[in-house]
């Protein structure tokens, strides 16, 4: 065995130390998430369970191990918008991180080389899972203020001044404005005001 063979050898066998570590940290945090702690106790599993899995896929990436690396990655998604609380860790979620860990654990026992762990069928479809739970949900299924239609498309309110249009000419430039019934109320009663002081002062000058 020349020197090369014994030293990846040597990173091999460090790295399945770690990496073991870093299963067990995982499978633990999983198991206490399904107890369904405390908002800031599950925050800081979660973390945990983050750090684990972002640790083991550095050390997967530095021995060339490129399965192992890809699962943590997806895996490491999901952990991520659980921390930005895009997604809960609802039991079938959950589930499929336990089987992530699995997969985790079985790729492991297979570590004898320094080659790339080839991605079969089973990893590639454990990593597509992995990605779509880590999405959040669609726009298109949230409610909120975003949903509400522009003001030009929504119903006048009753508050609203209802006046009947009259068609203008193409030729003829307008600029239009909404305004509340109340606003309208007042602008008229201020013009009615005006109008009577100035009948009123045009009476008296005639009378001079």
């Amino acid at each position: 065995m020349n020197k090369d063979s014994a030293f990846l050898k040597k990173l091999l066998a460090t790295f399945k130390v770690e990496a073991a570590e870093h299963i067990a940290s995982i499978s633990s945090g999983l198991i206490e998430l399904e107890k369904s702690p405390s908002a800031e106790r599950q925050a800081e599993v979660i973390e945990t369970v983050f750090r684990e899995a972002h640790s083991m896929k550095g050390a997967a990436r530095s021995v060339n191990l490129s399965g192992i690396e890809n699962v943590c990655q997806s895996f490491e998604s999901v952990l991520a918008a659980l921390k930005r609380k895009e997604i809960a860790p609802e039991r079938e979620l959950l589930d499929l991180l336990h089987k992530s860990v699995n997969m985790l654990g079985g790729l492991l026992s297979t570590v004898e080389t320094g080659e790339a762990s080839p991605e079969n069928d089973a990893i590639r479809g454990l990593i597509r899972e992995l990605n779509r739970a880590a999405k959040a949900p669609s726009g298109s299924e949230k409610t909120g203020e975003g949903d509400k239609p522009p003001a030009d498309l929504r119903q006048p309110s009753s508050d609203e001044a209802s006046v009947p249009l009259t068609p203008v000419p193409p030729s003829v430039s307008i600029d239009t404005m909404r305004i509340s019934k109340s606003k309208l109320d007042s602008l008229l009663l201020q013009g009615e005001s005006f109008l009577s002081v100035k009948q009123t002062a045009a009476q008296q000058a005639a009378e001079k």
